[in-house]
């Protein structure tokens, strides 16, 4: 799929320097330049994470108390990049697990 971009990529471009420059840009240096394009890409983009370091699923998580004494609060957050919307959320518990508190913001 990247080679395909690239290669629509370097029709436009050279597309481009034919009509508004009057440019005639030899086929196998469009391909040198899809290709270096692509390459290029390839370099910059951080590598995957490996599964061991992605977060675990919240069904092998349970919820431990704090310390005597202490209070804990969990929060949790989530966007949505589309709609440009975040929201948290917290809530606070003592060390019986008593619910204390909560609040959540949307934006």
């Amino acid at each position: 799929m990247e080679s395909f971009v690239g290669l629509c990529w370097a029709i436009w471009h050279s597309r481009n320097l034919f009509v508004f420059e009057g440019k005639r840009e030899d086929s196998q240096v469009s391909v040198a330049k899809a290709e270096a394009i692509v390459d290029s890409d390839r370099k910059i983009k951080p590598p995957p994470l490996p599964s061991s370091s992605k977060q675990k699923s919240s069904e092998n998580q349970a919820w431990k108390p704090p310390p005597v004494g202490w209070f804990k609060v969990n929060v949790d957050a989530a966007t949505k990049v589309e709609n440009q919307v975040a929201s948290l959320g917290a809530v606070i518990r003592d060390s019986e697990g008593n619910f204390l508190a909560a609040a959540q913001k949307q934006d």
